[in-house]
């Protein structure tokens, strides 16, 4: 499986080479940018021989036009996981909607040291502190939230037909304890879970534009 550094380096290639960049112009692109590698520092990191720090990693995001994300992360939608941690891998249509703080990595975990909460709970938390204050102001409306939560039902029902072995886990979580899966209502990933979103989508909606005699 994957590593981040596995990533980022055939990343690191695959836009140089994309960008027509020789390991030479894109040494001098990235002094230009204050942050000198040197030519062979370029290939090592490559060759996974060099670890890219953040500072690296930055500056090789802005000399090859994309964001840090589109380095740490598969940009083809393999299927392969990722092992972002030695105990946690991800599917890259799991990983985006982290990454872009849109969606929690691990939706059907409770812990992980923030206690018991519900999804949404766990969701909302998650968003307030991955996003900057503007991104909030502009994503926290009720109607926008909901379109965010179907998609990300959306997403996750693909995934899981396509990869069931990554819900096992919290499927057997669920199944062992039905007074918690009652209580956190229906799983997003599942068809109840995306139906209970679809409506609370529609009721946000037509709370948005209102009834047929224009009254917002």
């Amino acid at each position: 499986m994957e590593t981040p550094e596995d990533v980022v380096r055939a990343n690191v290639r695959q836009l140089r080479e994309q960008r027509r960049h020789t390991v030479r112009s894109l040494s001098a692109l990235l002094g230009q940018l204050g942050r000198p590698i040197l030519p062979s520092g370029i290939t090592k990191i490559e060759d996974g021989t060099r670890r890219v720090d953040v500072g690296d990693l930055v500056a090789l995001a802005i000399a090859l036009g994309v964001n840090p994300n589109r380095l740490l992360l598969p940009a083809d939608d393999s299927g392969e996981a990722i092992a972002l941690t030695p105990a946690v891998s991800a599917i890259p249509r799991q990983a985006w909607p982290w990454a872009r703080g849109q969606q929690q990595l691990l939706p059907g975990e409770i812990a992980l040291g923030h206690g018991e909460r519900s999804y949404a709970e766990g969701l909302d938390d998650f968003r307030r502190h991955a996003l900057p204050a503007s991104e909030r102001l502009r994503d926290d409306h009720t109607a926008a939230r909901a379109a965010q939560d179907v998609l990300a039902s959306v997403r996750a029902m693909l995934d899981r037909a396509e990869h069931p072995e990554v819900y096992e886990r919290e499927d057997e979580l669920a199944a062992r304890s039905p007074r918690m899966a009652a209580k956190f209502g229906p799983n997003p990933s599942t068809p109840a879970g995306l139906r209970a979103r679809l409506r609370r989508l529609v009721a946000e909606v037509e709370a948005l534009i209102g009834d047929d005699n224009g009254e917002r």
